[in-house]
């Protein structure tokens, strides 16, 4: 742990050998092992833990791994050629058999514990005693804690995440932020001053939160300020028409003459009859654009040409063309299945790049509406925290 953080990788790591010298187990060395674990690893019994931060545990391989993909932007970022991939004692490693990784690298890995909270409540029913003490419960296994570039890092097998609706976000993060201030409460029992101090930065986080998520919204709209009411206008439009989000804000961004091009992004047709349009969205959409335009000063025949490229540049470094979407990746996976791995590479050479435009047949085949025969259908129609 007292290793000082080295500022850069002098070389590109092509093997274990020379990635081992860089591994840092922080964690197993400065907190405590599961009293009732072996210290080989060889425990593979789900029960419950009492004690200590870690239970020691040996992954079990897989047999005959396969290569599949890796991110070439990560590998840069860590220092790692790009060979490290395919070579056989990293994909021995990281297919979970760590019995030939070089010292001082550790054979056995560990698994810490889960917990699970949504907007603040804990919630335990994952685990295989409904206690949320469960080892054995399909954790994450971490395999390395190494220091590349500067920066520590912990390698993982499996990991997982929460997801929330893309609006309840910031709410979503501020009740994790509680839990966070929660937690370290116990640690400032004897400091009142300082337990004030946390307090007022969490009572100061909704404020903080709010003011970073003004900056967000106006430079996706390309404005200077945030505007509260034309904000509030898009994001009902955008909810009763409906639209894809990534789409429009992607078409926003080339700075349309009118509203045709934002159609683009619909789910639903507009048109003119009150049949078709009983809420009067449509004029309500080119209401909305008509006040958009003019703050942003390309009304009429005002903004030059210089002006309306920087800011449609400016506006698509901050809205992507490209996202993941659920019904990308499944029949990408089902290919994977079956051996032919092309797919998935192709999804990951796309979505290394999401705010470029890419070539015609990238934008044919990846930016377009969902399917509507794909909608409310399981495991297809949205991405989850599963997948």
């Amino acid at each position: 742990m007292n290793k000082p953080l080295s500022r850069e990788t002098r070389f590109e790591v092509t093997n274990l050998e020379e990635l081992a010298p860089m591994a840092d187990y922080s964690l197993m060395d400065c907190l405590n092992g599961d009293p009732d674990a072996t210290r080989d690893g060889v425990d593979h019994r789900p029960r419950q833990v009492y004690s200590g931060h870690y239970v020691p545990v040996r992954p079990t391989p897989i047999e005959n791994p396969d290569y599949v993909a890796h991110s070439p932007g990560l590998f840069r970022e860590l220092g790692f050629a790009d060979s490290l991939a395919q070579s056989d004692d990293f994909v021995r490693m990281f297919s979970g058999d760590l019995s030939q990784v070089p010292a001082p690298m550790s054979k056995v890995g560990w698994a810490c514990g889960y917990a699970l909270s949504i907007y603040g409540t804990e919630y335990t029913q994952q685990c295989p005693f409904q206690t949320g003490n469960g080892y054995g419960d399909g954790r994450a296994i971490s395999v390395l804690e190494a220091v590349l570039n500067g920066q520590r890092w912990e390698m993982q097998l499996k990991g997982g995440g929460q997801h929330f609706s893309f609006l309840n976000q910031p709410a979503a993060a501020e009740r994790n932020f509680k839990s966070f201030c929660s937690a370290l409460q116990p640690l400032l029992a004897d400091h009142e001053n300082e337990q004030a101090q946390l307090q007022e930065i969490h009572a100061g986080f909704a404020k903080v939160m709010q003011a970073e998520l003004e900056m967000m919204w106006a430079a996706k709209l390309g404005l200077g300020t945030f505007d509260a009411e034309l904000f509030r206008e898009l994001i009902t439009l955008m909810t009763r028409t409906p639209v894809d989000y990534t789409m429009f804000f992607r078409e926003l961004s080339s700075l349309p003459e009118d509203i045709e091009p934002l159609k683009n992004s619909f789910y639903r047709s507009l048109d003119e009859s009150a049949a078709a349009d009983p809420e009067g969205l449509l004029n309500r959409w080119s209401e909305w654009f008509a006040r958009w335009k003019s703050q942003i000063g390309i009304d009429g025949s005002t903004g030059s040409s210089q002006f309306r490229e920087e800011l449609s540049r400016n506006m698509k470094l901050v809205n992507p063309k490209y996202t993941m979407r659920e019904w990308f990746v499944v029949p990408a996976y089902q290919r994977a299945a079956e051996g032919d791995y092309q797919p998935l590479r192709a999804l990951q050479g796309v979505l290394t790049q999401p705010y470029a435009e890419q070539s015609n047949a990238v934008e044919a085949q990846y930016y377009r509406l969902k399917p509507s025969e794909l909608f409310n259908l399981g495991g297809v129609s949205h991405y989850s925290c599963s997948s």
